[in-house]
């Protein structure tokens, strides 16, 4: 579902004297104001602080507004926001696709643009890198993988959300075939052909590159020998 929708549904479930509140944080969030963003979303959390929502919208729109060095914090902050919110959101069931929906897809958006703005480093020999980048990406992935795994159950019973998770998972399947794979099946059970072909193809490919690599050395001890 788009997240512009998922706002919408939001609000509708709102408390009539926090839905024009919410209402202007949202549109703050879509026209980049984050810092108001955030500020609003403290409002309605320090009012009620087991309003998990709006405590994990506040971390969202914080997570906007640190410096570029500060990404690999910001975004450990942030996924320690996000795997209580979806514990809480769980828990709670009533409205639990919809809040793990807008938990889900914030995070990711968020978590992909604190990689985009992580520094490049340069060493003395003037190549650069980008760890932190690397390293967020890689917590994004983890996270994403450990909630459709372990709330396989709750999830499959939600369409829209399995669906974003689905999806999601095989963007990034080829990172880790074997296991990723395998939760892709846990809801998609007419995956199973299409993810044995693959880990078959996988094996495959393991093995001519080791042939290479041994042909490669095999000769180069070859020709010193000679």
């Amino acid at each position: 579902m788009d997240i512009n929708e998922l706002y919408e549904k939001y609000v509708k479930l709102l408390a009539e004297e926090d839905k024009n509140l919410v209402n202007v944080a949202f549109d703050e969030m879509k026209s980049s104001q984050h810092e108001e963003a955030a500020n609003h979303f403290d409002q309605l959390y320090v009012k009620d602080s087991t309003n998990y929502m709006a405590f994990y919208f506040r971390a969202y729109n914080k997570s906007f507004l640190g410096k570029r060095g500060d990404v690999y914090p910001d975004a450990q902050t942030l996924t320690s926001a996000f795997n209580m919110a979806c514990k809480k959101a769980l828990a709670a069931k009533g409205d639990a696709e919809l809040n793990l929906s807008l938990i889900v897809q914030l995070y990711r958006e968020a978590m992909e643009n604190l990689a985009d703005n992580a520094v490049e480093e340069v060493d003395s020999n003037g190549h650069s890198s980008n760890p932190d980048r690397t390293k967020i990406k890689k917590m994004l992935r983890e996270n994403m993988i450990a909630l459709a795994r372990d709330n396989a159950e709750a999830i499959k019973g939600y369409a829209d959300l399995k669906a974003y998770v689905v999806e999601y998972l095989k963007k990034i399947e080829h990172w880790d075939l074997k296991n990723i794979g395998a939760v892709i099946v846990t809801y998609d059970p007419s995956y199973a052909e299409t993810y044995q072909k693959k880990l078959k193809k996988s094996k495959i490919i393991k093995i001519v590159v080791a042939g290479v690599a041994f042909a490669i050395v095999l000769a180069i001890v070859l020709a010193i020998a000679l």
